[in-house]
């Protein structure tokens, strides 16, 4: 008897059906505020959806992106795990190409993050810049080798408060002097050193351009993974902190919900939501939607899946409507997973394939059989084609929720296989890596932005083999990248030993407290940041001499007890007498303890080294001025003016000295 088959027209009718199951309270909710105008007082402008890994955030997001694109809206959907897109300037940038890729509204904005990129590819170029990149140094003081407080200005808080924070921070750093020597166009200077201050009040300009014609609906996915300075810029965003804002729709996903304490003042304007597995009804409707009518084979399922979305896609592979096609309940949901895979290569290829953090063409030929590479094309499309895989960020993937099972499910069957596999895979990119090290100067290397991503991928690999014996080498690099390439360029390093302490069941390892440190460097908070420069400066791994300094001298720009701060300066002088952002330093901790005789001496020592040390010859005036010895203290602000006669602070000091 020949098969029934449905028309193409029903099968259509049938996808477009199962395009979505459940969550029915949270899109209605989403469908009424589109009824509403963005201008009516009771449209929410921002939807914050979080819950654990599995529950449907992106599927969901997704769903809201396309109610969005039925009503008009144009929109635009980021993957904050696509490292493009660490900074915020580039965020936005990515923001107006989607809404605008022809160009006609943002003109403005194009033209000066154009002028933003070359005059920091400039920088950044020039053999005789500083130590570090651009962005991050010039944000914070420790980046820039500053320690500053505003007792360093004389008039204390008239000048502090006419000034913005940020804007002093920068202005005492090396790469500050050495962009405003570089740039002599004043508004390009202040352009680099403050990019959000200046780029984001005009891509706001531009934005209301499209807002008067269409509605914006953004929407932010894995947020968690995201750099928290994009989570600050989007707060400012809404709090007015660059201008006025049209009333664009924003939708916000990740892991964890926003903070609360920061967000609060922003509740009129958001709605959050909670995902949790689906609730019975809803995991009912979904299997009945994919076929599936069997009372037992139903029961199994749901006992498996616990709800969790990712798992009932997962488990509705194959065909699940046969109750004995489903495992016991009691079974492990990772077996279900290769149930329906009966080749052999295949299952374990399933299986090893979850080992790496992404996988491509090239990982799945390192995995396979020497006799089986020839046919790598074809496995890499068998693998691609499993629902356990994702694609994120331009990077093919186990799912998480999947991957997480599959790796415990290896340790515990063999430990010895588990081993290899990492040693397998730590060993290649270990190669990989070493091909592009063709310069002999390692810092060459780490600028290299392929070669980071390796060698974060090897470190993984090694770290789950044995943590205790790779953790310090990890470090080194780390400090080497942070001080020598940029903060965000360490983010690789951090995930790779979160995720091996979390396979590896490691407590209160490096990966909390490398995290919370660098996002102190971000947010420029001092706790954190304190607690991550001691637990380095105490293992004495760091060989370098100047790193070992440069750390030396961030522990002590984030110590609140000045004589703690004095003590790591002494010692990075210790290690490099000829260190001249460390006597500077020192000479700032004297002058807050207000021995203005030893904060001279320091700030001398560091202008011996650096005849063109203009921000201490700053410090030492006001120094003076504080001794009351004007004279000096004059001759000090005009000797720093004379090397950067932009320089506004030592402008405005000589003016108050004088007055």
């Amino acid at each position: 008897m020949a098969k029934q088959r449905k028309s193409l027209q029903e099968k259509l009718k049938n996808l477009q059906k199962s395009d979505f199951v459940g969550r029915v309270q949270q899109i209605q909710k989403f469908e009424q505020n589109l009824k509403l105008n963005p201008d009516d007082v009771s449209f929410l402008n921002i939807f914050n959806v979080h819950g654990q890994g599995g529950v449907g955030k992106t599927t969901l997001i997704k769903k809201f992106k396309s109610l969005c694109s039925s009503s008009d809206y144009t929109t635009v959907y980021i993957d904050c795990e696509d490292r493009s897109l660490y900074e915020a300037t580039e965020t936005m940038n990515v923001i107006a190409k989607s809404i605008d890729s022809e160009g006609k509204h943002f003109k403005t904005f194009f033209k000066r993050y154009k002028d933003y990129l070359h005059e920091k590819s400039s920088l950044e170029a020039d053999p005789d810049k500083p130590k570090g990149t651009l962005g991050l140094l010039a944000k914070t003081g420790f980046k820039v080798g500053a320690y500053f407080g505003k007792e360093a200005l004389p008039g204390g808080c008239m000048i502090h408060d006419a000034l913005p924070m940020d804007q002093i921070a920068s202005q005492m750093g090396e790469w500050a002097n050495f962009a405003a020597k570089k740039i002599s166009n004043k508004d390009n200077l202040d352009l680099v050193l403050h990019p959000l201050k200046n780029l984001t009040p005009i891509w706001i300009e531009d934005l209301y351009q499209i807002a008067e014609q269409k509605d914006i609906a953004l929407f932010f996915d894995t947020f968690e993974t995201s750099n928290p300075e994009l989570d600050q810029w989007l707060f400012d965003l809404f709090k007015f902190k660059y201008g006025d804002i049209p009333p664009i729709l924003c939708t916000i996903s990740g892991r964890n919900p926003l903070n609360v304490d920061q967000w609060k003042d922003l509740s009129a304007i958001m709605h959050t939501i909670e995902l949790e597995p689906f609730t019975d009804d809803e995991a009912n409707e979904y299997l009945k939607q994919k076929g599936i009518a069997n009372p037992d084979t139903i029961r199994s399922i749901l006992s498996i899946s616990g709800n969790l979305p990712v798992y009932l896609s997962l488990l509705t592979e194959g065909d699940p409507s046969n109750p004995g096609d489903i495992c016991d309940p009691k079974d492990k949901v990772v077996e279900r997973f290769l149930k329906h895979i009966s080749d052999p290569l295949k299952r374990n290829l399933a299986l090893s394939a979850s080992i790496p953090n992404y996988i491509d063409q090239d990982v799945i030929e390192c995995l396979l059989p020497e006799k089986e590479k020839a046919n790598t094309k074809s496995y890499f499309e068998w693998i691609n084609s499993r629902p356990f895989i994702q694609k994120r960020a331009g990077k093919w993937a186990f799912h998480p929720v999947a991957r997480e099972p599959m790796l415990q499910y290896q340790k515990e069957i063999s430990e010895q296989d588990w081993e290899s596999l990492h040693k397998t895979l730590a060993d290649w990119y270990e190669k990989k890596a070493l091909k592009l090290q063709i310069e002999e100067n390692k810092e060459d290397w780490l600028k290299d932005e392929q070669w980071r991503k390796l060698t974060s991928e090897k470190y993984f690999h090694l770290l789950c083999i044995n943590y205790k014996q790779h953790i310090k080498s990890l470090i080194q690099d780390f400090v080497s990248i942070m001080l020598r390439v940029g903060v965000n360029e360490v983010k690789p390093l951090i995930d790779a030993v979160i995720h091996a302490e979390k396979l590896s069941n490691i407590k209160n390892g490096w990966g909390d407290i490398l995290q919370n440190g660098i996002d102190s460097l971000f947010l420029d908070k001092k706790d954190s940041a304190l607690v991550m420069f001691h637990h380095i400066n105490n293992t004495n791994w760091i060989e370098n001499p100047f790193e070992k300094s440069k750390m030396l001298i961030g522990q002590g720009f984030y110590e609140s007890n000045i004589d703690n701060a004095i003590n790591c300066f002494q010692k990075a002088i210790d290690i490099n007498p000829n260190n001249d952002i460390a006597f500077y330093n020192m000479g700032v901790s004297y002058s807050k303890k207000g021995d203005y005789d030893k904060a001279i001496e320091c700030y001398q020592k560091a202008i011996d080294i650096n005849p063109n040390f203009d921000i201490a010859l700053n410090a030492m005036g006001y120094a003076y001025s504080k001794k009351e010895d004007y004279d000096k203290a004059i001759e000090c602000y005009q000797k720093a003016i004379a090397i950067n006669p932009n320089f506004d602070i030592a402008l405005n000091a000589m003016g108050y000295v004088y007055s």
